[in-house]
């Protein structure tokens, strides 16, 4: 299992900054909306007060609603169609479904859980026609990203050097859809 490490109290003040710049908002309004006064908001801001997980998910729940307003959603640029592998298929069927459509990666689920995916360069090195996939899928967690967040947000997942290749799109924890960065191009195309 990967660890998760929660943002500080400083990092996650820093990105509410950077979000209300963003969003050309200011601190009075932010407060109104999340039904809390200037003041008291201020101290958050300032470091005297603490944030509850309640009042950031709610922020956050703000700027996603925000940002969704503002443009393309993760929802909006998925393939909602998901090709799913199962650790027991077979290599060959496998290999034969990513060519033929060009995929790099798929996700590989058992049981209606999410396992990881395997990719072209681990069938390339390791696979065996006649064998199942169950021994090649990287066990790491698949990317995924709310169907709610904005086109940046994707953009900043799928690109970069610490990039995941395709991400999945949930929706109240279930997956809705596919990204990847060949979706994002296809909405640049679509906009001119």
């Amino acid at each position: 299992m990967r660890e998760m490490h929660l943002p500080s109290p400083s990092e996650i003040r820093r990105k509410i900054r950077n979000a209300l710049d963003e969003q050309e908002m200011t601190q009075k309004e932010l407060a109104s909306l999340i039904d809390t006064s200037e003041t008291t908001f201020s101290g958050y801001m300032n470091g005297n007060r603490t944030l509850s997980y309640e009042t950031v998910h709610q922020i956050w729940l703000i700027f996603q609603q925000k940002n969704s307003e503002a443009g393309h959603t993760a929802a909006d640029l998925m393939e909602p169609d998901i090709v799913w592998a199962d650790p027991d298929d077979r290599y060959e069927d496998v290999a034969q479904t990513m060519m033929d459509n060009a995929y790099t990666q798929l996700p590989v689920c058992e049981d209606g859980d999410l396992l990881g995916w395997v990719t072209t360069e681990v069938l390339a090195e390791k696979g065996e026609p006649d064998l199942a996939i169950r021994e090649l899928v990287h066990d790491e967690s698949f990317g995924t990203i709310t169907a709610s967040a904005n086109e940046e947000a994707v953009r900043d997942a799928l690109t970069g050097d610490s990039a995941y290749r395709a991400l999945l799109v949930t929706d109240d924890e279930e997956y809705i859809g596919i990204l990847t960065r060949e979706d994002l191009v296809r909405a640049k195309v679509k906009e001119s």
